[in-house]
């Protein structure tokens, strides 16, 4: 294939390391979501949750949690991958799925999740391409040092420390995993000693390289994934956030248009290698069908006979309110607003009704100690027959909003 600006061509044919590891990937989705279980995490955040005493803040407890899960998530290489830090996941055993079952008992009263992204995450890949692991660390410590910061947010930039420092240590345990694999008879020494350098590099400081920013693209992902628990963590715009690196490794001769695709290619069949099968087709179907159900207000805008189908009014006001509803909640959880590290990282709800801004205990705060409330719609969440009865109040709020 040839693309315009590029001298050679590029071939779409995967060299065979490359091809067999995409084939295992293809293997792996035949089989059942129990082959991509993660049997340690529900043992690992049992005995982080053994520590929790009741007045240690839901962020902290979440920090604690990704910490535990960071440090004993075990880690799979494979032969042909050009990045490292896949999780080993497994079918349990029975003996296993019994322990998993223990640990999930001695959890059940863990406070609940009180809302924001709990799937389909985009990581600001930016930034943490543009400070790396020890400078959004560096930045974490600058406006936890500052003045006039309320217990609040001091609780969240502790929390902020807690997880990066596991991640660092995360990929520090890729490196040293690389490293062992190395050394291991009829390996492939050299491979084994470049990802963990890479590895190594990309655990202090900025990566330099497109092959050091695909490595951490992808760490992030993982831990981001089964470590905090964002399902569909995806690679985002990266076509965007890669350009910079993939633009100065090609003008400096370090980098091909060949070697830059089978790197892109190779994301993709890890990100397949860590993904349910059939997860990904699911959210697109459920996806079409909640935006086909939103748009039903406009059908009198189709021509000929479509546009004068019959068309139950409930069902016209249902859409109307979901496009309501989208907005409205988008504004409430900051939506377009970056999170991580704001100033003023949370809406607080000291009444804990759902409603900041305004008094009165219409809904219960289930947060364990009270201290915590970055959002309300959890609650609708977990108890599904409230929202048919207040959707036409949150509309209203919308509307007024």
């Amino acid at each position: 294939m040839v693309i315009p600006g590029h001298d050679a061509p590029i071939s779409l044919e995967l060299p065979p390391r490359l091809a067999a590891l995409r084939q295992e990937a293809v293997d792996l989705h035949q089989q059942s979501w129990g082959a991509f279980t993660f049997v340690e995490r529900p043992l690992l955040e049992a005995a982080a949750w053994a520590a929790h005493t009741d007045d240690e803040d839901w962020l902290i407890w979440q920090a604690r949690k990704f910490a535990a899960v960071a440090t004993g998530m075990p880690i799979r290489l494979r032969e042909g991958e050009l990045m490292s830090g896949t999780p080993d996941l497994r079918a349990p055993t029975e003996a296993e799925g019994a322990a998993m079952e223990k640990a999930y008992k001695e959890m059940e009263d863990r406070p609940p999740w009180p809302g924001g992204d709990g799937g389909h995450f985009h990581p600001d890949y930016a930034k943490i391409f543009r400070l790396g692991v020890g400078g959004m660390l560096d930045e974490i410590g600058r406006r936890r040092a500052a003045d006039g910061l309320t217990d609040e947010q001091k609780t969240f930039y502790d929390a902020c420390r807690i997880a990066m420092e596991a991640f660092r240590h995360y990929v520090r345990r890729v490196a040293g995993a690389c490293r062992r694999r190395a050394d291991e008879p009829d390996a492939d020494a050299a491979h084994w000693r470049r990802l963990a350098g890479t590895c190594e590099h990309v655990a202090h400081g900025p990566p330099e390289t497109f092959e050091q920013a695909c490595q951490l693209m992808y760490l992030v992902m993982v831990v981001s994934w089964y470590c905090e628990g964002h399902v569909m963590t995806c690679y985002g715009r990266m076509d965007r956030t890669l350009l910079p690196l993939y633009e100065a490794d090609t003008a400096a001769g370090r980098l091909t248009g060949q070697e830059a695709m089978e790197r892109i290619a190779c994301l993709y069949i890890l990100q397949n290698m860590v993904c349910p099968p059939g997860l990904a087709n699911g959210v697109v179907v459920t996806g079409a069908l909640l935006i086909l159900w939103s748009l039903m207000p406009f059908a009198k805008y189709l021509p000929g006979d479509y546009g004068t189908a019959r068309v139950q009014a409930g069902l016209l006001d249902t859409g109307t309110a979901m496009l309501r509803f989208y907005d409205f909640a988008q504004a409430r959880m900051g939506g377009g607003r970056p999170f991580l590290l704001e100033p003023e990282p949370v809406v607080t709800d000291p009444n804990g009704n759902g409603r900041p801004d305004e008094a009165g205990d219409e809904f219960a705060d289930y947060n364990r100690n009270g201290q915590w409330d970055r959002g309300w719609l959890w609650r609708y969440q977990r108890h599904g027959t409230v929202l048919p009865d207040h959707i036409e109040h949150l509309v209203e709020g919308a509307e007024g909003g």
